[in-house]
């Protein structure tokens, strides 16, 4: 989701392991401008107003810089998603992987994995499998 939204903005970015080739091609001619590493991964969690806490998805960036920047062009292409859209005393928290307790991470791929339709479903329930 990231690689094709940053295409759009930087050129190509073509994925090699954890790294992002980024290529242009400019008055015919590709240009390389090195390699930007995507290895760090992130959560990224909406924070509503009564204090409840949902996990919407993960999201790999070079830093919590490139992390926020991702949210936000999420949310201009992605505006009729509703988990995108905050309310008044909203807000997203980011989190960095290596900042998680032991075994969050697995347990929120679990839970993401049992999503249907990406960011604008539901978890399934775990007896659904449809």
């Amino acid at each position: 989701m990231a690689a094709s939204c940053w295409s759009q903005f930087f050129g190509s970015l073509v994925k090699s392991g954890s790294l992002i080739i980024h290529k242009r091609t400019i008055n015919g001619t590709e240009r390389r401008r090195g390699l930007i590493d995507m290895g760090k991964r992130y959560l990224l969690y909406k924070i509503c107003r009564n204090g409840d806490r949902h996990l919407l998805t993960w999201l790999t960036a070079s830093g919590s810089e490139e992390a926020h920047l991702s949210v936000k062009l999420l949310r201009k292409n992605h505006p009729q998603l509703q988990d995108l859209v905050l309310g008044e005393g909203e807000f997203f928290e980011i989190v960095e992987e290596s900042r998680l307790k032991s075994g969050e991470w697995e347990q929120a791929m679990q839970a993401l994995s049992l999503r249907k339709g990406g960011l604008s479903s539901v978890v399934a329930n775990e007896g659904d499998n449809d």
